[in-house]
């Protein structure tokens, strides 16, 4: 791969990045959430649901999307070992 596609390919990823980040502003703000209360509401999961799984708090993910006009809270809990 020549050095101006590597460079390319390389733009097109930071703007994926940035268009991933620009939508998760956007739905937060449509959903009246602000980051301290999306980190609060993370630390709240993670403690709830660490009373029934064994889970890997540094990996848990949760963030606001939007589908359509809908707007979604996402969590990605993963699992230390099976349930």
């Amino acid at each position: 791969m020549s050095l101006v596609n590597r460079l390319l390919n390389r733009e097109r990823g930071s703007s994926r990045v940035a268009k991933g980040r620009l939508q998760q502003v956007l739905a937060q703000d449509r959903a009246r959430v602000s980051p301290g209360q999306l980190q609060r509401m993370r630390q709240d999961v993670i403690r709830t649901v660490s009373r029934y799984l064994d889970i890997d708090p540094e990996k848990v993910e949760i963030e606001l999307s939007q589908v359509g006009r809908e707007v979604r809270l996402d969590a990605h809990i993963p699992l230390r070992r099976g349930i």
